[in-house]
Formats: C-alpha cells, structure tokens, sequence
C-alpha cells in the first residue's frame, strides 16, 4: 500500500524551498494509480479549470491522496472511511504546517477537523499528536462527475475563477521547473545510452581464439592428414 505521507515528502524534496501548494484528494479510483493521486478524471477537471495541460498542473502542485486504497462506493457516492482518513491526517498534518492546502471534497477537510464554506481561505491548527501544526487552507468541491456541484456554469466559473488565482502566483516558476524535469529526463536519457554502449563494447571485446583455451581453438593441425 502507497503510503502518501511519503508521496508529500517526495515531492517536497524535489526542489529546495519548493512552496507549491498541496491538493490533497480522497482516495484513488477503482483503477488509478495510488502512486499518482488526483491524475485520473478529477485532476484532468482540475487541470482544465486552471486552463492548464496535465502536466503542467502536476509540476505546479504538490499532489496526494487522504486514503491510499481504493474505497469503493456506498450507494449514492463514493464511500469514506473517516476512521482511517482521520488516522491518515495526524501522520500527514506535520509535512503541511504553514504550507497551502487545498482540500479536494468536504470530507477530506473534516478528517482534519475543519469546516468552511467552497473556495473560502482561512488558518487553522491542527493536533498531530502534540504538535501543533498551522495550515493555511480552502475546501473545492470533489471533481467527481457525481457531484451536481459541477451542473451548474456558475459554479464551475466560480471554481474556475479560485483555481486561476491561486495558479497564478505558480506560473512564474512553472517554467523552470518544466525545464528541470526535461534536464532530468535528457540526463536520465544519456546515462541509458551510455550504459548501453558500454554493455555493448564489452561484448565485443570478448575473449578471441587467441586467447582460448589450445583445446577449443578449432582442428588439431598435429592431426593425421
């Protein structure tokens, strides 16, 4: 199982100071990735709201999950541990302290204990076992197809209008982190090809008849005529 406090880390230790701020989602989908929360239809809605590609909305934010399993449905929705998400938020609350949060569905900010109207930010702190951690947060609505929040066109240009503002302050360094990750995978690229070569020579430079052993060298040229 994906454990997303790692998920968090890992992203955070990509880039020194990196101050992007942090969607946390509910949980994967039947058949996404746990290691790449909020890249399935809910991030692709999120993506297009900020009028950005996939790609680009992954590099600007610091992407996890609440809970690290699929969870299933409970009739009318998708269904939500509150035990477990709960247990999940004191483990991540120390990685988000005086960070900016974006909570992806109601449910999500309740595992941490808040409770705000859509789109509203606000500060709050949070007990994660005798630390007390201050978060600067707002709550969007689930992207799910589900939800009837997304029926209305007033409510997707509000939601629309919250993302756009809060990426804008993102695409100043979008840019230089795009570059970044196309260095690494040129890097990444080149060490391959290198290895591979290097593979290669070695495989041609093997041992040759002369340096055989005399009983593999072929015919006896001692041997009756």
């Amino acid at each position: 199982m994906v454990d997303q406090t790692d998920t968090i880390q890992i992203e955070l230790n990509k880039y020194p100071g990196d101050d992007r701020p942090i969607f946390i989602g509910q949980a994967p989908s039947r058949h996404g990735d746990p290691t790449k929360p909020l890249t399935g239809l809910p991030g692709q809605k999120l993506a297009s709201l900020a009028s950005m590609t996939m790609m680009e909305f992954c590099l600007s934010v610091v992407r996890a999950n609440i809970l690290p399993y699929y969870v299933g449905t409970n009739g009318s929705g998708d269904a939500f541990p509150m035990p477990d998400a709960k247990r999940n938020a004191i483990r991540m609350a120390p990685l988000l302290d005086k960070r900016t949060v974006v909570f992806v569905g109601r449910r999500v900010a309740e595992a941490f204990g808040f409770k705000d109207d859509w789109f509203d930010w606000d500060e709050g702190y949070f007990d994660a076992v005798g630390k007390m951690v201050r978060i600067r947060y707002a709550v969007i609505p689930h992207p799910s197809g589900r939800n009837r929040f997304w029926n209305s066109s007033q409510n997707v240009q509000e939601a629309r209008t919250f993302i756009t503002e809060l990426m804008k302050n993102e695409s100043s360094i979008l840019r230089l982190r795009m570059l970044r990750e196309r260095a690494r995978a040129i890097d990444e690229r080149r060490l391959g090809e290198s290895a591979s070569k290097t593979s290669l020579r070695g495989d041609m430079s093997g041992p040759g008849a002369d340096s055989l052993p005399e009983h593999d060298r072929g015919a006896d040229t001692k041997g009756t005529r």
